[in-house]
């Protein structure tokens, strides 16, 4: 009894702070469920830089909230284990080559387009980088943890994706029309250029 109190007695402080990621994650499923093709991972770093910039963070709710980079490492590998093994190899070489070249390419040239170009300085570029190359605001959001960026840091980068994730969301089926694209070939080329899962999903259905 004694260690079942004591127990208690840790997790206590962390049981708000949870209980508010719970019900964040419900609100942005239940609001991305009534619109299509908007990811509740949208939603969520939307509502979080809404209420961190104006109402900020009640002290009885930091503990919880304060591991969320646990929750958020924890459902990156979650992520990354629902992709079969077998779907990769049943890609064939050629696709997976491409993938390898379009996130390494994608990376370098996107942190030195943003250095060198457009001279921004700090976590900024990289994680631009990373938003544009791998899977968007998800990357955005896991790399600016990893590297400690400032808030405002990974809100800017967030921003530039959804733009650009906007804007692919219509200019890609517009351009596959025009190229003549195959079913295959279209999905190939959305897949591996387009910066979310989320609009490459949406722009097969249209």
């Amino acid at each position: 009894m004694r260690r079942a109190a004591i127990a208690v007695d840790v997790v206590r402080p962390y049981l708000p702070g949870f209980a508010l990621l719970v019900a964040g994650a419900l609100l942005a499923n239940v609001v991305a469920g009534a619109v299509d093709g908007l990811q509740p991972l949208v939603v969520a770093v939307g509502v979080g830089a809404l209420v961190g910039n104006t109402v900020g963070t009640p002290p009885a709710v930091e503990p919880g909230v304060s591991v969320d980079k646990l929750f958020l490492e924890t459902g990156i590998v979650l992520l990354g284990a629902a992709v079969v093994i077998e779907e990769f190899v049943a890609a064939g070489p050629t696709v997976l080559g491409l993938v390898v070249l379009a996130v390494a390419g994608g990376l370098l040239l996107a942190e030195a387009i943003a250095r060198l170009l457009f001279r921004i300085d700090g976590a900024t570029p990289s994680l631009l980088a990373a938003g544009a190359s791998i899977c968007g605001v998800s990357a955005v959001v896991a790399i600016g943890r990893v590297l400690d960026a400032r808030g405002s840091a990974i809100t800017f980068a967030a921003a530039t994706v959804l733009l650009f994730d906007a804007a692919t969301l219509v200019a890609f089926p517009l351009a596959g029309e025009w190229l003549g694209l195959t079913s295959r070939q279209f999905g190939v080329w959305a897949g591996v250029s387009m910066f979310s899962t989320g609009p490459v999903a949406a722009a097969g259905f249209a």
